[in-house]
């Protein structure tokens, strides 16, 4: 057996103190991380400079289930959204829980309202408000504000949410002059934004104008493009900016639905450096990011890095980018797989300073535009809530990406307001962050 020497009175007065010197840190780094694995180098690092590790930079947050969304969008400075015009469609039988979930989880945010020109105004010159001011009031009444979907669309040419009045039928332009078409069509975008310009902060003035083929220089040649010429997309922010001094005017596309077509990226960014160069007020670029991939298996690896090709792109643009209409068909895929999905998105979207805000199409499930829409895909669960508004693992998976992240500081107060309003700090960070304070000094 090994014998140690004994200490003198005078070694054992300085060693002793040295042993709990060393000991007591050691002992409250692992009760305080409570982590699976012991970092070494992390804990000289922090015992050596006084400084942790970026590894453990997190936001001291309240847990996942003991929080919101909002509460943790706030101290990542992004905005965190989703569809509040689900919460009054006719076809909801749900609109308690739907409004509930709501005021619980996005309390502050800027949430997704979508009108269709079809409905607002069903005869030329009348227009009926009716079903907007329900969302616009409902969002008044609860400090939330609005991004509007769309000022300009006719989802590739069909006309389906174009008034008859304007365009007859699929591939039917009417008989309008290029002039008389542009004067409808500066009315239309400026009587919505001066109707509802104290509520709504972001508009989408133009979605879908591209296609992924550059057969036809990359354009949908539907009938504003067939009558005007692409013009038209010039216009139709040049007209928004007159009604909108400070509204964030927002070019809003989808790339692909597994893999983004890197070629219509570069077609679409050319356009909108070449826009914002000829003093087009472009202040962002939507990206849709609906994810159906049916192939089984994982979801594909080079989605991510067409992700941050896009990113770098709208940088290049001198762009923001908000993700506009996040959802996930998992056919093939587990529920854990979804979630990774988008932690994954999420993560990327705080490493690039220029996104602003991650919303998603939808709330519950069961009344997702895959279900009920024309992809009519009945075992779709593509949302963060399910049918009943319960918190999904893709919910959790949102929330790992804000907790985790160490690209954007957390922010520095102490203690979490959990009823934020418009007009708390919050706002004002994401004005400097977001816009450099260029288009919402008007909202704080």
């Amino acid at each position: 057996m090994i014998k140690f020497p004994r200490l003198s009175k005078r070694m054992k007065a300085i060693v002793i103190p040295l042993f709990f010197f060393f000991l007591i840190p050691i002992l409250v780094y692992f009760i305080s991380n409570r982590t699976s694995s012991f970092d070494l180098r992390s804990l000289a690092s922090e015992f050596i400079t006084g400084s942790t590790s970026t590894t453990q930079n997190k936001c001291s947050l309240p847990s996942a289930k003991e929080s919101t969304l909002s509460e943790y969008a706030k101290e990542r400075d992004i905005n965190v959204g989703t569809l509040l015009s689900e919460c009054f469609k006719e076809t909801n039988t749900d609109k308690e829980k739907c409004k509930q979930t709501i005021v619980k989880e996005y309390p502050g945010m800027m949430l997704q309202v979508q009108d269709q020109w079809r409905s607002s105004e069903t005869v030329r010159g009348s227009y009926n408000f009716t079903k907007l001011d329900e969302n616009i009031n409902f969002a008044k009444n609860n400090d939330l504000k609005i991004h509007f979907f769309h000022l300009i669309w006719t989802n590739s040419g069909r006309n389906q949410f174009t008034p008859k009045w304007l365009f007859p039928g699929e591939d039917q332009c009417g008989n309008w002059s290029k002039q008389e078409l542009l004067n409808i069509m500066k009315t239309h975008i400026q009587s919505m934004i001066q109707h509802n310009s104290d509520t709504v902060v972001a508009w989408n003035v133009v979605n879908e104008a591209f296609t992924g083929s550059g057969a036809n220089g990359y354009y949908i040649h539907d009938c504003f493009y067939q009558i005007i010429g692409p013009e038209y997309i010039d216009k139709a922010f040049i007209y928004a900016r007159e009604a909108t001094p400070n509204g964030l005017l927002v070019l809003n596309e989808p790339f692909g639905q597994d893999r983004m077509k890197r070629d219509k990226i570069d077609a679409f960014f050319s356009y909108v450096k070449s826009a914002k160069n000829r003093g087009i007020p472009i202040d962002a670029v939507g990206l849709q990011n609906h994810l159906l991939s049916k192939s089984g298996g994982q979801f594909s690896q080079g989605y991510l890095d067409d992700l941050n090709y896009y990113f770098q792109k709208a940088k290049d643009a001198n762009v923001k980018v908000l993700i506009t209409e996040m959802d996930v068909y998992q056919a093939g895929h587990t529920q854990a797989e979804v979630a990774t999905v988008y932690e994954n998105v999420m993560a990327i979207c705080l490493e690039n300073s220029n996104c602003i805000s991650f919303g998603t199409w939808g709330v519950s499930d069961k009344y997702s535009w895959l279900r009920v829409g024309s992809p009519n895909l009945a075992d779709a669960e593509p949302l963060l809530f399910d049918t009943t508004y319960q918190r999904k693992q893709s919910f959790y998976g949102l929330m790992d990406a804000l907790r985790e992240n160490t690209s954007r500081k957390c922010s520095t107060n102490e203690v979490l307001d959990t009823t934020p309003t418009l007009n708390t700090g919050y706002w004002d960070k994401f004005q400097g962050n977001a816009l450099n304070g260029e288009h919402w000094n008007e909202y704080k």
